[in-house]
């Protein structure tokens, strides 16, 4: 008999799930579910990533894992940090603790035998309206640090008219072998690609030529530095 649980707030840090629920629709001011987060740092990891989950809305380091109380529910770890630390109230009564499970039965039995299954439909069901998108959240008009995409085109725009100091510093940052020739033609070009697959978040940090320095997306160019 197979054993379906319910995949849960999967707020992904790499973006927004179309139609999906939004995090900021469950942020509420009132006081956090103390009772669900307990619930939830009681569940059984059985799988992890090698680099930590971001907060959505805060950009913190969110743990690793994947939990689960081996009955009903699949969440990542980080989900308690939501509940706690941003007024999450999920649409879940949980109590007590999530209990023992066998992770090495667990993961066969998902994995490989097909015993359990984890269905998002449940989840998806609960996407709601959102009459303001708090900054971070991935369909703010705000952009964070942390909202930055991991890999980019990073282009170059707006130096000055003249301004060959500046393009002499952007050929160094990027280990470029641009003639120094031809750097006021590099000028008027703009913009024009530098690197391909950057990391934007890196140029970023780079705080006196960040103004210059912008990122492919679906939707033209972003500049590099966050708004906020």
């Amino acid at each position: 008999m197979t054993r379906t649980l319910r995949g849960i707030a999967d707020w992904s840090e790499l973006g927004p799930l179309e139609d999906w629920p939004d995090v900021c629709a469950f942020v509420t001011d009132g006081e956090p579910d103390w009772e669900a987060a307990a619930y939830l740092r009681s569940g059984t990891a059985f799988a992890w990533r090698q680099t930590p989950y971001r907060c959505t809305l805060c950009g913190l380091p969110n743990g690793q894992a994947v939990l689960t109380d081996g009955r009903q529910y699949v969440w990542l770890e980080g989900l308690a940090h939501y509940v706690e630390a941003h007024g999450v109230h999920l649409p879940v009564r949980w109590e007590g603790t999530a209990g023992p499970v066998d992770v090495s039965w667990f993961e066969d039995a998902l994995m490989n035998t097909g015993e359990v299954t984890v269905d998002q439909t449940w989840w998806r069901s609960q996407a709601r309206d959102v009459a303001t998108h708090l900054p971070g959240c991935w369909r703010s008009p705000v952009r964070r640090a942390w909202n930055l995409p991991r890999f980019a085109d990073i282009w170059v725009d707006g130096v000055p008219a003249g301004d060959v100091a500046t393009m002499a510093r952007l050929r160094r940052l990027f280990g470029a072998d641009w003639l120094f020739s031809g750097l006021r033609d590099r000028i008027a070009g703009q913009p024009f690609l530098a690197v391909t697959a950057g990391d934007p978040a890196e140029f970023n940090r780079v705080t006196d030529l960040r103004d210059y320095l912008f990122y492919d997306t679906p939707d033209g160019l972003l500049s590099v530095k966050p708004d906020a």
